[in-house]
């Protein structure tokens, strides 16, 4: 019959008409399926039928070739279509159908991967076809269309593998001839070369595929590649350009052109000279620098290279090997026009009105500029050198520089880059050439500045100052502009800083800006100034008493490099040891060289906390006074400087760019303890600044030790809290740069704990307290402001620096004898007052202190709970009231100051999720029923009910008042959670306020939301809201979690509002993410424990309000009870949490009859049966089994689960094979289960019948587990009592000789049973067993 009907198809492709319907009818698509399930003989047969469904057969009559030129199209028309569709198909695909597919085990996936294959080997089949039908046998026409057909098809086939199948999976599953049709595609040289992309996937396919076919088409594309270099290599033969140091053939044309040893050279020295230039065009490095040398050799060994200038530099010439290499070549392109754009007459008159002195200034400006737009044209220069422009215009600027007190301005821009420049400065030569020009400029500048303070010409002074403030400005530019990363310009920075300082000594400096305000300018230096921290370089005002002093340089240098996050290290040399360091051994080096973290140590000592009054007639500032300038003045800086043999009067640009010198350690260097180095004024009641009754003392706060561990030098500091606040921040730098080394010092100089001992809660509590009774905008008020706002200052940069160690080296911070004080301190500061301050700036700082404060504890928690919750706790307890209000007051700041927001709600999730775990954790220990927890202080005392109300509603309104897209409802969330947890008051207030109700509408809404979603395509975007809706719907189920734990009411509640069906309906859902599984498993757990209602709904059908998912989801079975049974069984071993979730779930329901019902029905227990027993030496019991056994043990507490096991065939005797083995957490499982059967009457005959289980109860007597003796005492107590044949079968020597004996040692074991009820039972089931057994 198949025969037939090919032969008849054969017959009909021969005519037009009957083709075209075929094809209309999908007659290719049918063909190429029934090719690959047909005979050979058949297959070649359908060969035939395609070739003319796709070509119009030779004996077409020969109409008109315009005819058949059109039909022959057609046919092409027909495979271009048909593509076309297959490529809108392989859109859908990809949408539909992930790459996941491949390692999906279920019948879904396994029925879509063969379907995939299917069509795979389909495609294969077709391109080898093609392939193989390009013969040059065939008709010219026939060679197109195959050629045509099998690009185009092998085109589509490699993007659908593309979409669809990962590489790595393609030796797995790729059918043969589609691998065969891959091989054939990576020889086709013109599609590699037409679509070098597609034959890249292709080779990557091929190469998973087989490593034979990779090998033959290795060795081709090799060969190919070989045949195409060697043709090239004879095209290029004929010129030079060919020059390589590591092949045999570059190596002959480099020795051309070095210079022989002989008399005759090879080549002229013109032409050699001519070849090492040219080989400085070469692209190999290797060549390039061997014409360098052979360039340098050749210049120095010419005849009078002596006397010829310029000399040769070596650093100048070591550039020249990338002289002529570009990173972006530019194409030029030469003009060629013969015709002149520009008029002579126009250029003629243009320099006419430049040279005129009659002209107006602005428009000899304006030729000037048109000149210079005329010169770019190459055909004008000799008309522009013909009218003498060059020499005009350097005679101006002669005239310009000459004349007393004039210089042109714009010669200033050369100072600093303009953006274009920036980008196109990417080479060292530009680099180095820039800043020698800014050295040069500088110098010039600086000596014009001093040759011109004897000008007394009107208008050249007025030249002057503009062009002072001028440069002003330009300077400060080039302070903030940095060279490259490998090019720091430290030498440029000191003498842009030189010039600053030499500039600003001139009265008026700022005051001659058109633009910009003279205390506009001095506030820029001075910003500039400041984010450079220049301690080394000052500002004189006229006195001549630093020439006395040396150069103190110290740490001056690191400043600048760090603050600009330069990648170099600084090289440093220490010329005690003669030995050189870079980048962190340098700082190490300096830092011990400087005593740091000894001088810090003692910094910290004598930390002054109090209000500072300076004395107005501090000699400093006296007017009169001798030394009258700024280095009169101590300044904080001058701690840290060390002497240094570096002269001030040295060239600065003969400077490395970056090293420093260490100096040899000076023995005769005179030291004196730390003292106040300032006049300090006690706020006694003549100062005008100061209210009457608000006087205290200012004497410094007495050192905690009065030795010091390293000497001091006499210029001494007074230490602030903003000081310390500033090396609180450094350290955390050092910190994070070298951890180890950091820690270790901080360990020695015992740095952290004086660093907290500064923070006293108590003093801001004063100073608050003190701000209430002052007016607002008073100096004492602002005075009291100043402190506190600099003390929280301190806490904040204090609380950063200790989060830091406890990243790095937790032990830093977690000693008892430190954080006790520490954890008090911050609650203090935590709960002061502030409702009376009225100072915003003042709000602020308490604001960002807190901010910080709360994440401190909140990492103090997270890294050592254990040693600090019961510290936070006892805090907290002692301002309760205050610390719920402070509370309230951080939630209700989610608009104004998100930071701190955050930050208090996540402390409080933290601290309510430590102690919830502490408590489970360690649930015997008594100290957690002596001290205070957050839970008793929430639910116990009942004056605290309306603040926790308070509390939550504040973050109840904070999680429904926000969108689910911001950030800050899963803060709010995360606290709700935590607060639910552990607190039965939080879940009642949170029923009052809807929100079971709330979360059952969200989870409805969100599951009609993911169904819509479905349908609409754009599998990206679809995928990236279901992540979005999945996060709410999580989110929403754990704060049901929480509100129902333990807390019948909530449950009830919850079953009104139909949990259970809303759970069904959005369990397709569920199965697709493993976590969101876990929530929903976690949920019903909580739900279903304690709760028969809830069980019992578990089992009822949802099919009515609220219907089953769509029919493209799949299937839902007609209740959940049946979705979870479904689950357990199907479940891989590898999720073990999972596995875990939803068989602690079917314990809980295995308490209800309604569930056992289902359980029964569905004969879900015989996969108890299929479980396998350890092997070998293995005496454990796998996970997956103690689980079985926990559900078993919990459907046998009641009379119909006893008969549910016992009607398991083999069930009893697969118990008693796995009572043999143990279980770390659960091992007497299966005794305990034979327990609770016994003692049904109906049971009896069974467990008699199986000698097995009565043997393991008999043998239970002689364990060595009392548990155990317990148990099997107890269930023979139970077989024997009111039953008669079980007196006869428990009469056998051996069980009664058990029994004897045990009796017997018990009685000896505990002769006070009493105090023990476990023992006085255990003695009780063995007296009345010997009674029962020795009775007639």
């Amino acid at each position: 019959m198949k025969e037939e009907v090919l032969n008849l198809l054969s017959r009909l492709v021969k005519y037009p008409p009957a083709v075209q319907h075929l094809v209309d009818f999908g007659a290719v698509e049918f063909l190429s399926k029934l090719r690959s399930n047909v005979e050979p003989n058949l297959q070649a047969e359908i060969d035939g039928i395609l070739d003319g469904l796709f070509i119009l057969p030779s004996e077409v009559p020969a109409v008109s070739s315009a005819s058949y030129q059109t039909n022959q199209t057609g046919s092409r028309q027909v495979i271009i279509r048909v593509l076309e569709l297959l490529a809108e198909d392989m859109t859908l695909i990809g949408e539909a159908i992930s790459t996941d597919i491949w390692d999906d085990s279920s019948l879904f996936g396994i029925d879509m991967k063969e379907k995939l294959l299917l069509v795979l080997g389909a495609l294969g089949e077709t391109m080898c076809y093609h392939k193989s039908s390009v013969s040059l046998e065939r008709p010219e026409v026939m060679l197109v269309h195959h050629r045509m057909a099998f690009l185009s098809t092998s085109l589509f086939a490699v993007r659908l593998l593309q979409t669809l199948l990962p590489v790595e999976k393609a030796s797995e599953f790729l059918p043969e001839p589609m691998s065969t049709a891959l091989f054939l595609l990576s020889l086709d040289m013109p599609i590699s070369l037409e679509y070098p992309n597609i034959h890249e996937a292709v080779v990557a396919y091929l190469e998973q595929l087989s490593s034979e076919n990779y090998s033959i088409y290795k060795r081709t594309a090799e060969a190919a590649y070989s045949i195409e270099c060697t043709c090239n290599f004879l095209s290029d033969i004929g010129k030079e350009g060919y020059a390589d140091t590591e092949d045999p053939l570059g190596n002959c044309i480099l020795l051309l052109s070095k210079a022989s040893s002989d008399t005759e050279e090879i080549l002229p020295c013109t032409t050699r000279l001519k070849s090492m230039l040219r080989l400085l065009l070469v692209k190999k490095p290797s060549v390039r620098s061997l014409a360098l040398k052979l360039l340098a050799f050749h210049l120095t060994s010419e005849e009078g290279a002596d006397t010829k200038r310029p000399l040769i530099d070596a650093r100048v010439l070591s550039r020249v090997t990338n002289l002529f290499i570009v990173k972006k070549p530019i194409e030029l392109k030469l003009d060629d026009r013969r015709e002149l754009v520009i008029k002579l007459e126009t250029v003629e008159k243009v320099y006419e009105i430049f040279t005129s002195d009659d002209v107006d200034l602005v428009l000899r400006k304006s030729a000037a500029e048109q000149l210079a737009v005329i010169m770019q044209d190459i055909k004008m220069h000799a008309v522009v050198k013909k009218l003498c422009l060059i020499d005009k215009i350097i005679e101006y600027l002669n005239e310009c520089v000459s004349q007393d007190g004039k210089s042109a301005n714009p010669l200033l821009d050369l100072l600093v880059l303009t953006e274009s420049q920036e980008r196109e400065e990417t080479d060292d030569i530009r680099t180095a050439v820039r800043q020698q020009l800014q050295k040069e400029l500088i110098a010039l500048f600086d000596t014009l500045l001093l040759n011109f303070m004897e000008v007394t010409d009107r208008k050249c002074s007025e030249l002057l100052y503009v062009f002072q403030t001028q440069l002003a400005l330009k300077l400060l530019q080039c302070l903030k502009v940095t060279d490259a990363p490998h090019f720091y310009g430290l030498p440029s920075l000191e003498r842009t800083l030189r010039g600053m300082a030499n500039l600003t000594a001139f009265p008026g400096w700022s005051s001659h800006s058109p633009l910009t305000k003279p205390l506009d300018v001095c506030v820029k230096y001075l910003s500039g100034l400041l984010e450079e921290w220049m301690s080394l370089w000052f500002l004189p005002l006229g006195s001549h008493s630093e020439e006395h002093i040396p150069t103190q340089q110290g740490l001056a240098w690191l400043i600048p490099l760090w603050v600009d996050r330069d990648p170099e290290g600084p090289c440093v040399h220490d010329e005690d040891s003669g030995l050189s360091l870079i980048g962190k051994p340098a700082l190490q080096a300096l830092l011990y060289h400087c005593h740091f973290y000894e001088h810090l140590n003692q910094m910290v000592k004598h930390c002054y906390l109090g209000r500072c009054m300076f004395d107005l007639n501090f000699s400093a500032f006296d007017r009169n006074s001798e030394s009258n300038d700024l280095n009169g003045l101590d300044d904080s800086f001058k701690f840290w400087r060390a002497p240094s043999r570096i002269s001030q009067d040295r060239d600065p640009g003969s400077l490395s760019t970056s090293e420093t010198t260490v100096a040899p350690s000076l023995e005769s260097t005179e030291f004196q303890p730390l003292v106040q180095s300032t006049t300090l004024l006690p706020e006694a009641s003549h100062d005008p600044f100061v209210a009457q009754g608000h006087q205290e003392s200012t004497s410094p706060r007495p050192p905690h030790d009065s030795s010091l561990s390293a000497p001091l030098p006499k210029l001494c500091v007074f230490v602030t809290p903003s000081l310390l606040s500033a090396m609180c921040s450094l350290l955390d730098n050092l910190l994070t740069i070298a951890p180890r080394d950091t820690a270790k010092a901080f360990r020695q100089v015992h740095l952290i704990e004086l660093l907290c001992s500064i923070a006293d809660a108590t003093l801001i509590q004063t100073c608050v307290q003190e701000l209430r009774s002052l007016l607002p905008s008073s100096p004492p008020a602002e005075h009291t402001q100043a402190q506190v706002s600099f003390l929280l200052e301190y806490l904040s940069s204090l609380s950063r620096l200790l989060q830091s160690c406890l990243l790095v080296e937790p032990d830093l911070v977690i000693q008892d004898e430190l954080v006790k004080p520490l954890i008090t301190n911050i609650i203090g500061i935590l709960t002061i007052c502030t409702k009376d301050v009225l100072d915003k700036e003042l709000i602020s700082a308490f604001y960002h202190t807190w901010t910080h404060l709360f994440n401190l504890l909140a990492m103090l928690l997270r890294k050592a709970g254990a040693v600090t919750l019961p510290s936070v706790t006892v805090a907290l307890a002692k301002h309760w009231t205050v610390a719920i209000d402070m509370f309230c007051k951080c939630a209700g700041l989610s608009a104004t100051c998100p930071a701190l927001y955050t930050a208090s709600l996540q402390f409080l999730s933290i601290l309510l999720t430590e102690e919830a775990k502490g408590h489970l954790q360690a649930k015997s220990k008594t100290h957690l029923c002596c001290s205070p927890t957050v839970a008793s202080l929430l639910d116990d005392t009942q004056e605290n009910q309306k603040s926790l109300e308070r509390l939550s509603d504040v973050i109840l309104q904070c999680y429904e008042g926000k969108s689910s897209k911001d950030i800050l409802k899963r803060v709010a969330a995360n606290a709700l959670m935590s607060l639910l947890a552990v607190s039965r008051r939080a879940q009642k207030h949170a029923l009052k306020a809807n929100l079971i109700d709330n979360c059952m509408e969200q989870m409805k809404h969100i599951n009609a939301q993911l169904n819509l979603d479905s349908l609409r395509p754009g599998k990206a975007a679809l995928k990236k809201k279901e992540d979005g809706v999945i996060k709410e719907l999580s989110i929403a189920m754990q704060l049901l979690r929480n509100c129902l734990y333990q807390n019948e009411e909530c449950k009830e509640a919850a079953l009104e509002a139909h949990l259970v069906p809303v759970l069904h309906s959005l369990w397709p859902w569920i199965l697709m993410d493993d976590s969101l599984m876990q929530i929903s498993l976690q949920l019903l757990c909580v739900y279903t424990a304690k709760f028969p209602n809830g069980c019992s709904s578990l089992c009822w059908s949802s099919c009515g309000q609220h219907p089953v998912q769509a029919t493209h989801r799949g299937a839902v079975s007609n209740s959940l009870m049946l979705c979870i049974l479904k689950l357990a069984s199907q479940m891989p071993l590898e999720n073990t949490t999972v596995q875990q979730m939803v068989f602690m779930l079917l314990s809980n329901l295995a308490l209800s009859h309604d569930c056992k019902g289902v359980i029964q029905k569905s004969n879900f227990l015989q996969n108890f049966l299929s479980l396998a027993l350890p092997k070998g030496g293995n005496k454990h019991l796998s996970n997956l089994t103690i689980l079985w056994l926990k559900l078993l043990l919990n459907i046998s507490f009641g009379e119909d689960g006893q008969q549910m096991i016992l009607r398991l065939d083999g069930c009893l005797d697969l118990l008693t094979e796995m009572s043999k083995y143990k279980h770390k957490s659960s091992p007497l499982l299966p005794l305990l289960i034979f327990h609770n059967v016994c003692f049904s009457p109906a049971n009896k005959p069974k467990i008699l019948a199986n000698e097995k289980v009565i043997t393991v109860l008999a043998a239970c007597l002689e364990s060595e587990n009392q548990n155990a003796q317990r148990i099997g005492a107890a269930a023979l107590w139970a077989l024997i009592y009111n039953y008669q044949k079980a007196k006869t079968a428990l009469k056998s020597p051996s069980v009664k000789r058990r029994v004897d004996e045990a009796y017997s040692l018990a009685k000896k074991t505990f002769p006070n049973s009493e105090a023990n009820p476990l023992n006085a039972y255990y003695l009780k089931c063995l007296e009345n067993l010997v009674q029962l057994l020795n009775s007639s």
